[in-house]
């Protein structure tokens, strides 16, 4: 992973513990809006800084096999070799799922979306009836309509 990607991390790191701090503060709890916005952006965080103690876990694992590799006993460098191995695998994961939650959110991620789902049995309610009912055999229609507030 670039070096650039971990200080961001990194930084995260140290912003989550921030917030967590100030969300136990009775100046914060009793200001409604920034408790609520601190409470948001600690749960936006917490995905990431879970992610990446777990590599950072993965990558002391790895360093500890690469450290039994150089024991006499064959048996503990077989052992060594296969927890490389499944090191090197959960960091590759890790690394692919620390890129996708650093992606940036888009700006309509923060809007209420409700999708109404419904079936209509008669088609009265189109103007073109004769037209649907020829080409709707059953005279279902689903319908979807999706009401966000963007």
């Amino acid at each position: 992973m670039k070096e650039s990607v971990v200080r961001k991390l990194e930084h995260l790191v140290e912003r989550f513990e921030e917030v967590q701090a100030l969300l136990g503060d009775p100046g914060v709890i009793g200001d409604q809006d920034k408790f609520r916005n601190l409470s948001k952006e600690f749960s936006q965080l917490e995905d990431v800084v879970a992610g990446f103690n777990a590599y950072q876990q993965a990558q002391e694992n790895l360093a500890s096999a690469q450290e039994m590799l150089n024991e006499d006993d064959a048996e503990m460098r077989e052992m060594a070799q296969e927890e490389m191995k499944d090191a090197k695998a959960e960091i590759e994961r890790l690394e692919t799922e620390l890129q996708v939650l650093l992606l940036p959110k888009d700006p309509n991620d923060d809007n209420n979306c409700f999708l109404e789902i419904g079936w209509i049995t008669s088609v009265r309610y189109f103007p073109r009836k004769r037209e649907i009912e020829r080409t709707a055999q059953a005279k279902k229609v689903l319908i979807i309509s999706p009401l966000c507030n963007a």
